[in-house]
Parts: structure tokens; sequence; C-alpha cells
């Protein structure tokens, strides 16, 4: 049993003033008979904790130290909507702790043969140890191409033991076309003809089904088949029917403004971004934060204020609906008497300023008291230029990572390894000509590392320009002769120049 006084205590619209005791881990304001510890707010702001929607990650053996990362940042419940179902199941157990992140998983998510997300685990793949591209079909994703296919795989599915079920619809529109077209590799999903069939099947088993969408057809195929959420705001802007249609059957959207997907043919995200937020709480859909990159929800919620979303409006999203969404059995996102005496003792006022969300003085999960300090590392610069590169191209993540260093040269890692992450990055995502375009510039930067060499053959062996990957590749073993893994790929290289 432990006291907090002088501490002011979030009610859903304001802060107010009072002692609140944590019993056996639940919040109540009756003095009980005795009190074990008490422990003083200092006329601290305490809010519900945060939570993400949507992110990849806490699915490793990186778990703990990830997790003391963001529980250092208030961010106390994730929602993982891709993993390897391997890795996952070892760490699992470890989020089911007072001490660690709390985490919801997928595992593996639903498309076609040849659909997202088979290209960025086909690189996975080759940077893990023992792993290759074949083993990822049922960990990774599931290959379901007909209704044969989800009954052949459905027991093997629920088996598996996902929380929620992820589908990946991409340009459902188009779906006939791209189904056997090699240029769509990575970038088509399931049929949208299977979906009601998914979502039955899911739903028996007490599963939520999650969405990956990009068109308005993805979102109406999905808002018409069922789906409890759509995993991304859609890259097309949504008429007020696809607003009504959404809030009347209570799909939930996560925002992702900040996600790394390729949004080639979108003229101004923000403006869409903008409108389709906008619309969609205009008819009272529902709205959960969501990153799908490596940045932090706490840059959501600030990219939701620059593009003109009340803030006020953000920290309920940020301390309320995201969490009891992604734990919806539990009593989270309020402070009220029984609900979990998990909570956030904030420097300040965040209605005023949602930077308050980062001052964090003291933070308390299911009644315990939580280490905050984290061994100081700078943030990589790798995520704050994947969404510029995913929105404007290589040449304008490459101007802003100047610009970075001009200006915050103290606040980012700007090693060789960022920058060829970012690369790599590039390749996932099929925009070739950006990796090569990175690459080169890590070549300029460091020129006497065989690694960024290296680098730049990979990618300019996937532009088809053999005989640039082959002079790379050379470059790298001038280097260092001793790269085994640079020599065998020069060895696999075709003869002459296949561009």
């Amino acid at each position: 049993v432990v006291r907090f006084d002088n501490g002011r205590w979030w009610d859903g619209e304001g802060f107010v003033e009072r002692t609140v005791f944590s019993i056996e881990g639940r919040l109540a304001s009756d003095a009980p008979a005795a009190v074990d510890s008490v422990v003083d707010l200092a006329g601290g702001w305490v809010v519900p904790p945060l939570a993400d929607a949507h992110d990849h990650a806490l699915a490793d053996p990186t778990f703990e130290e990830t997790s003391r990362g963001y529980l250092a940042q208030g961010v106390f419940y994730v929602q993982n909507p891709s993993s390897l179902r391997t890795l996952t199941a070892a760490v699992r157990p470890l989020a089911e702790r007072p001490e660690t992140v709390d985490v919801t998983y997928s595992l593996g998510s639903l498309t076609s043969t040849g659909g997202h997300p088979v290209q960025i685990y086909d690189r996975i793949a080759a940077s893990l140890d023992g792993w290759t591209a074949e083993r990822m079909p049922g960990e990774a994703y599931h290959l379901i191409d007909d209704a044969g296919d989800l009954a052949a795989a459905w027991p093997e599915i629920v088996a598996a033991g996902p929380d929620f079920l992820k589908v990946i619809l991409e340009r459902s529109e188009e779906h006939e076309s791209r189904r056997d077209d090699p240029a769509f590799y990575g970038r088509r999903g399931l049929d949208p003809e299977l979906m009601p069939e998914v979502i039955e099947r899911a739903h028996a088993a007490g599963l939520r089904v999650v969405v990956h969408a990009t068109s308005l057809e993805d979102v109406r195929t999905a808002v018409t088949a069922g789906a409890d959420e759509l995993a991304h705001l859609p890259l097309e802007p949504l008429e007020t029917e696809d607003a009504v249609a959404i809030a009347s059957a209570g799909v939930v959207v996560t925002t992702t403004t900040l996600s790394h997907r390729p949004t080639d043919g979108v003229e101004d995200l923000d403006a869409l971004n903008r409108h389709n937020l906008e619309i969609l709480m205009a008819h009272d859909a529902r709205l959960v934060l969501g990153t799908d990159s490596e940045r932090s929800v706490l840059d959501e919620a600030d990219n939701l204020v620059r593009l003109g979303i009340d803030p006020a409006v953000v920290l309920r999203l940020a301390v309320e609906e995201t969490a009891r969404w992604i734990f919806p059995e539990r009593d989270l996102g309020r402070l009220d008497d029984g609900a979990e005496a998990s909570f956030l003792v904030l420097a300040a006022d965040p209605r005023g300023d949602l930077g308050a969300l980062r001052w964090i003085r003291t933070a308390v999960k299911q009644g315990h008291p939580i280490d905050l300090s984290v061994e100081a590392e700078l943030p990589g610069v790798a995520q704050a230029l994947a969404h510029t590169l995913m929105r404007a191209g290589a040449g304008a993540a490459l101007a802003e990572l100047e610009r970075l260093e001009t200006e915050e040269p103290g606040a980012w890692d700007f090693g060789e390894a960022q920058i060829n992450g970012l690369g790599y990055f590039a390749l996932e995502h099929g925009r070739t000509e950006d990796a090569v375009t990175v690459f080169e510039a890590n070549t300029e930067r460091h020129p006497d590392s065989s690694n960024v060499w290296d680098s730049l053959g990979d990618g300019l062996a996937a532009a088809g320009d053999t005989a640039r990957a082959r002079q790379s590749y050379e470059r790298a073993l001038a280097l260092d002769p001793a790269a085994e893994h640079t020599r065998d790929k020069l060895a696999a290289l075709p003869e002459g120049r296949d561009r």
C-alpha cells in the first residue's frame, strides 16, 4: 500500500489536487487501515502512461534494453503488428511483468505470394544468422492466395497464439493486375475477395483484425468486411461517406503520420494527413496513436499538433484512447478508483505544451516504481531521415542530414552505420535509386571504409548496374582483403553490365 501526496491528477478534462493510494496495484481514494510507504509528488501533474498502437519493436533479444528505453519515455503499452514468430515467442513472457512494457503481437501478417512485407523480411533474413528468405513464410507472414490456402494455413495461424490478426491490403483495386507482375514484388497484398472469410474466421477465434490499407479501395474493402482497425491513415483523401462508414462501424484508425511507408504520388503528405484526420474527427471516428517507424509516439503526438490538431485532443489520444484500444479488457487510460495504478508524474502541465509529456519526474506501473535512468545514447539520425526519404526522396533526406549536422550537431548519431542503415531502408522499400544515392553519399563521407563500399555494391547490384557494383565490391576488398562476405557477393555477380 502506497500513499501519493501532493499530486495533481488528470480526470479526463483537467487536473485535480488530491491524495491517491495504490493498493495491490490498483488506485483508490479512500485511506486504508495501514500504509506501507508515502511518496511526495511535489505538485507534479499526473497522467496515465503513453501507448503506441503501431510499433515493430520489442520482439527480439533486445527486448529488455528496448523496454527500459520505452518506459523512460513514458510508453508502457505497445501493439506490434508484425514480428518473427520464433524470436517473439522467446521474449513474449518478458512482456507480462510490471517492470517491462506490455505488448500485444500479431506475429505473421496475412498477404499474398510476393506481397508486402516480403521484401522487407528478405533483407532482414540476410542480416540474421541462421535465417534465410525461405524460412520467413509462417514466421513473418502467411502467403494466402486463395480460400484453399487460407483453410490450410488457418490452424497454424491460430496455434501460434496471436493477440490479434494483421492483414495486408495494398491497392486492392489493382490486385489482379499486380498479382503476377514481378515489378510489384512487395507492393501487393491479400486478394480483397478473401477479406470477409478472413474476418469471419478471426472473429470466431476471438481475434481482432488490423488492416494495412493504402488506398481508398483498401479502406472500403476493410470496413465493409468488418475489420476492427486500419493500421494507417490512407494515402488518398477520405470522402464524407468513408468517414461516416468508419465511425458507424466502430473501426479504429491509427494515425502513423510519421510512418516510413512509400508515399509516391502524394503531392502534399501534410495536407493529405490533415484532411483525413479532420474529416474523421468531424464524424467522431475513433483515433489512436501509432508510429510505424523508429520515431517515438511523442514525436507522433507533436506531429499531429503541427498538422493543426487540437493539443487537448492529442493529449487524450496519447494518455487515454490508445492504451484502452490495445488492452480493452484492462482498466487503463484513467486515474479513477479501481484503475491500474500506472501513471506518469510530469514537471509541467501538458495542456499548455505537449512537450511536458517528455518531462517525467516519476513513473509507476501497477504500483511499482519505474527506474527512469537509462544509459544515455544519441538517437540514430536514420530514424529522423526515413520519413523524409519516403516522402520526398534521397536528395531531400540528405539535405535534411546536412541541416541537422549544422543546427543539431550534438543531438544525433551521424555515424556511417546510420547512413548505411538509411540506404538499406530504402532498398527494403523498393527505392533502389534512392538507396544508391544514399550509399554514394556515405562513400564520400567515409571513403576508407570497406563496409560502405560493400553497401554501395549492394545498391548498384539491386539497380542492375553490375559493372559499377563490381567496382564497388573490388574497392571494398582492396580496403579489407579479409572481407569474405564481399568476396562472395563479387563472385555471385553476373558477367557484364545488366543495365
